[in-house]
């Protein structure tokens, strides 16, 4: 056999196929395969093992990389399936669809598909549960089993290639209905006073900071070597959508209150951005959580405003401020904050150092499906 070849020659399930002969070795493959999969996947490994025997490496390499490409295909299907009974994500994805439309951030394309209109201009369909569920990969599947157990088990779809202008105009008019509605309330219950001027207040370093470049995404330090992305950039990357898990938790806890879930600590206020950013590196119990950024916010508050009528992040309430340590603006050297200011009336986002610690701001984390 030739040495190219050998070298691409597949190993499927620990089998080098290589060194088995056609038909008479049967290879491990999911016992949940179904008799035409099974049949299928046979029908190309034969195929595969009769042109290597005539000496066609060419189109033997062809049929095994076609088997290894439907078999991982298969593979993350049922993972993606599996997953999505356990997270009860078909029903979790309708609703959040719903909650999309109805707050107008989802709009209808000449060709009859939703989805939002990026900074660019461009067009980005709301992937669908059959989409999000087959680009799940084992590593992935595995981590996210391990994030259930730990408490991260609500579906949030973050229309992330949306100007956050726009985004934070849509959370506006929502607080507006449910103030006229008599139905913004705190999550004890009790009514919220709104102030109808001006519902969502922004420090004037958000004004276009998600288009110009100033406000970058994922940094890796709270400093000039960020490491992080541009909104841009993110969605050239293709992922214009965020998809992810988060605790389903209206009210950060304060220091001491944190609960254990799964072994892991919930992160409670009174530490520093620094300290949030940097404690999955730390501690493999926070492996893959990142923190919200300022478009998952005001996702999870539009959300949690039509699903229960509360306002998250109620500070002079039950709840804390909230860091958003997945978004930074490096010009200024701040972290991007968010919560609700009852003597204000007002949400608010803003900028803080990634220094500071109180024992009013905390921090939320996510962990990314897509």
């Amino acid at each position: 056999m030739p040495e190219q070849f050998e070298q691409i020659n597949p190993e499927i399930n620990g089998v080098d196929l290589g060194k088995i002969n056609p038909g008479d070795v049967e290879v491990p493959k999911p016992a949940e395969l179904t008799t035409e999969e099974d049949k299928g996947l046979l029908d190309v490994l034969q195929r595969a093992k009769e042109a290597e025997k005539a000496d066609d490496y060419q189109t033997a390499t062809v049929l095994y990389e076609q088997y290894q490409a439907e078999y991982k295909r298969i593979k993350q299907e049922k993972l993606g399936g599996e997953l999505g009974e356990k997270f009860a994500l078909d029903e979790q994805y309708k609703a959040q669809i719903k909650i999309l439309e109805t707050a107008g951030i989802l709009q209808e394309f000449s060709d009859g598909i939703k989805g939002i209109i990026g900074i660019d201009g461009k067009e980005y369909p709301v992937p669908s549960l059959e989409k999000i569920l087959s680009a799940i990969i084992p590593e992935k599947a595995e981590l996210l089993a391990k994030k259930k157990e730990q408490g991260f088990t609500k579906l949030l779809i973050t229309p992330f290639a949306m100007p956050l202008s726009e985004l934070k105009e849509r959370y506006k008019v929502l607080l507006l209905k449910k103030d006229s509605e008599g139905t913004l309330l705190a999550t004890d219950g009790s009514k919220l006073a709104l102030d109808r001027n001006e519902p969502v207040w922004a420090w004037d370093g958000y004004e276009q900071a998600d288009i110009n470049g100033n406000l970058v995404y994922e940094p890796k330090k709270f400093d000039n070597d960020h490491e992080g992305k541009t909104k841009q950039e993110i969605i050239n990357q293709s992922n214009p959508w965020k998809i992810k898990l988060i605790e389903d938790m209206p009210d950060l806890p304060a220091f001491g209150d944190g609960k254990m879930i799964g072994g892991r600590s919930q992160h409670e206020a009174n530490f520093t951005p620094n300290h949030y950013l940097n404690t999955p590196n730390m501690n493999t119990v926070y492996e893959g959580e990142k923190g919200f950024d300022p478009e998952t916010w005001l996702t999870y508050a539009i959300t949690n405003l039509e699903e229960k009528n509360q306002q998250i992040d109620d500070w002079q309430g039950q709840g804390k401020s909230c860091f958003l340590v997945g978004a930074y603006f490096p010009g200024s050297g701040d972290v991007p904050y968010a919560d609700w200011r009852r003597d204000g009336r007002r949400a608010r986002l803003r900028g803080g150092d990634p220094s500071y610690s109180g024992s009013d701001l905390g921090c939320r984390s996510s962990v990314e499906i897509q």
